[in-house]
């Protein structure tokens, strides 16, 4: 979830957060949430899965439990607990995207909206304590805003085929310009594969794309709206790029090839791309998992 090549970020994960931990029971519970998760993910018995499974399942339940409550009543006193427990709850939900029933297929809406909610916390959260220059929400907001902005401004010229309309089909206006802001996002997070970006950085990438999403956008998705279902699809391809992480993992694959199977055949021909990437990553991935197995079991 941090990294050292971001030290302002690697200090507030790897000690301010967990000395905030002590005082503050759903972060406290967060944190052995997403431990949980991240081990049951990287045993190999099916015993040690469902050990951590459900305890993973034990901490998710304390943790709503307490942070709803605090999620609705934000003070300058657990501001910065409540975002931290909230970020943790997003990529946890991320991660539990690998063990989601597809069949029928729904898009992901649960962690869009979490992601939504987590938002409107944080920019009310950062309001009651940017004059604090000890707050620890502080690094995180200014190292994430220029990515925002970026993201925000980054042109869909790369890729504009997909927001190019099919043969008899009329795209209303409003629709059209979420295509476009969507798709100028999609450009900003390829631009990050195709300049060989370390994976520590490339996935604040990954991690700000559900945040940029308009409402307009998820609302699209619900309607099983078939261009807004390529985007999607296009960026779950993307990643797959980071698909040797454990909260990655397979999930970019299923998503894909769900997608795939839900959309008729006017539409697959967009999705040559991301089956393509997904699967040759998939190969990829499964080959570092190896590699680091066989690296434990020498040790």
């Amino acid at each position: 979830m941090t990294s050292p090549t971001l030290p302002a970020m690697n200090d507030t994960w790897t000690v301010r957060v967990p000395k905030l931990a002590i005082d503050y029971e759903p972060l406290l519970s967060a944190i052995m949430l997403i431990a949980s998760h991240h081990l049951a993910c990287i045993k190999t018995t099916p015993e040690e899965v469902e050990h951590h499974l459900t305890l993973r399942s034990l901490y998710l339940g304390s943790t709503l439990q307490a942070h709803r409550p605090a999620s609705l009543s934000v003070t300058k006193e657990n501001a910065e607990a409540v975002c931290f427990t909230a970020l943790i709850l997003s990529v946890d939900n991320m991660a539990n995207l690998q063990n989601r029933p597809l069949e029928p297929y729904e898009p992901p809406l649960q962690w869009f909206q979490l992601c939504k909610s987590i938002e409107g916390v944080w920019r009310l959260a950062f309001d009651l304590v940017k004059d604090d220059v000890d707050s620890r929400i502080r690094p995180a907001t200014e190292t994430m805003l220029p990515w925002y902005r970026e993201a925000k401004a980054f042109s869909p010229e790369r890729l504009n085929h997909l927001i190019q309309a099919q043969e008899d089909e009329s795209i209303d206006a409003d629709d059209m310009k979420v295509y476009q802001e969507t798709v100028g996002v999609l450009s900003w997070i390829l631009a990050g594969i195709e300049s060989g970006e370390d994976l520590n950085i490339f996935c604040r990438r990954l991690r700000l794309m559900p945040f940029l999403l308009s409402d307009r956008f998820i609302n699209l998705l619900d309607k099983m709206d078939c261009r807004a279902m390529v985007l999607l699809a296009h960026y779950f391809a993307m990643t797959s790029y980071a698909g040797e992480l454990w909260w990655i993992g397979e999930s970019p694959l299923r998503e894909v090839k769900a997608i795939e199977r839900f959309l008729d055949e006017k539409w697959q021909v967009m999705l040559a791309w991301p089956l393509d990437m997904t699967q040759k990553q998939d190969v990829k991935n499964k080959r570092v998992v190896v590699q680091s197995l066989n690296s434990a079991g020498s040790t």
